[in-house]
């Protein structure tokens, strides 16, 4: 098994479940969340590489979650998955990306693209 540890946040519960299972598949040890309160928590409490977690949340979204781990939790690996709403996903990526990720994903997208991305930002935490 894969010693990376991934938290997966999306109140899109049949999304996340299916990254988490992918991901499981690949041997990573994953959570899933379905809101960035709890995540906060999470990322507070526990010992995360990488953090995938979409930008258009009900309560605290993507934003606001980056926005307070940022501080305590500098060395996270950050994937920000979005489809959008008022706006494109491509347009909530953007703005993400302002937020010092390090990768962006706009749904849909392939199971491909993101063990790709995750594996890229393992090698990087490794290193």
């Amino acid at each position: 098994m894969n010693a990376l540890r991934i938290l997966v946040v999306d109140d899109n519960e049949a999304l996340r479940y299916t990254i988490e299972r992918r991901l499981r598949i690949e041997g990573y040890h994953v959570d899933g969340l379905s809101d960035g309160a709890a995540a906060v928590d999470a990322i507070e409490k526990g010992n995360y590489d990488i953090l995938i977690t979409d930008i258009v949340m009900d309560g605290v979204d993507g934003f606001e979650l980056l926005r307070r781990i940022k501080d305590f939790r500098k060395s996270l690996k950050v994937i920000c998955i979005s489809a959008g709403g008022r706006t494109t996903g491509e347009d909530y990526l953007r703005l993400s990306r302002q937020l010092q990720i390090d990768r962006a994903l706009s749904k849909p997208f392939t199971h491909a693209q993101l063990v790709e991305m995750v594996e890229a930002l393992g090698r990087k935490a490794a290193s």
